[in-house]
């Protein structure tokens, strides 16, 4: 019988360079075929309540925004799209304090809205825009939780402009509404909100340059300390 054939040093070195080849080309084909997650939402609280305690939420058991004070906006967090449960707890505890449904889009934005309701809170789910203004454009939307103060008319004032020489951007807006998204002029401008009717005492913001593209949520809250101005404003990123 002939001797099994000997391979040489050089071919054993070959074959064993081509399996490991074939070995990575398999796993790199195995790692492509599924690369690419799905898309996610983005959700953040927005606390405008001074009725309620400092909050911890989550949707669906993912916590998004711990030590919850108003007024303030929390930072945007990633959860899976769809049906979803938030869940607004007492700060440090387990206790729920509210609950609400609803449906988070894929690659959407919304906002967890806790409000005063009489002597106690309410919580709602707002859809924010998730998509940059029109170019040469910033949009805005007003979300007003002055109870106190009432009514209030909002001004965008390019930079170095008289209120007196001024028309509202929004007139009597009162307590509860939240506007659309409005598109305005890219520029330099102060934002100014007064109590309907009077400019007297009115919040003014500093001049602010805002860019094309930008999408911004306001939060006009009632000024705790002071009478004037009557109210406070903060401003948060949607997009840009």
């Amino acid at each position: 019988m002939n001797p099994a054939p000997r391979i040489s040093r050089r071919l054993k070195h070959s074959l064993f360079l081509s399996g490991l080849l074939a070995l990575i080309l398999a796993a790199v084909s195995s790692c492509t075929s599924v690369t690419g997650s799905s898309a996610v939402s983005l959700v953040r609280v927005i606390d405008a309540s001074s009725n309620a305690p400092v909050l911890d939420v989550d949707v669906s058991g993912t916590p998004i925004a711990l030590n919850v004070a108003a007024p303030s906006f929390s930072n945007y967090a990633y959860v899976g799209p769809g049906a979803a449960s938030v869940r607004l707890y007492s700060h440090g505890t387990s206790t729920t304090l509210a609950q609400i449904s609803g449906i988070l889009a894929a690659s959407g934005q919304s906002s967890v809205y806790v409000t005063d309701q009489g002597t106690t809170f309410a919580v709602s789910l707002l859809t924010d825009q998730s998509t940059a203004a029109p170019p040469g454009f910033i949009s805005f939307r007003f979300l007003q939780q002055a109870n106190a103060t009432g009514a209030v008319d909002i001004y965008l004032l390019p930079d170095g402009d008289l209120i007196a020489d001024a028309k509202p951007l929004i007139v009597a807006l009162a307590p509860g509404s939240v506007t659309q998204y409005i598109n305005v002029t890219a520029g330099t401008y102060d934002l100014v909100v007064a109590a309907t009717g009077t400019t007297k005492g009115a919040y003014t913001s500093t001049a602010t340059m805002f860019a094309g593209g930008q999408v911004r949520t306001a939060l006009i809250v009632d000024q705790k300390l002071l009478n004037t101005p009557p109210v406070n404003v903060l401003i948060a990123s949607d997009v840009n």
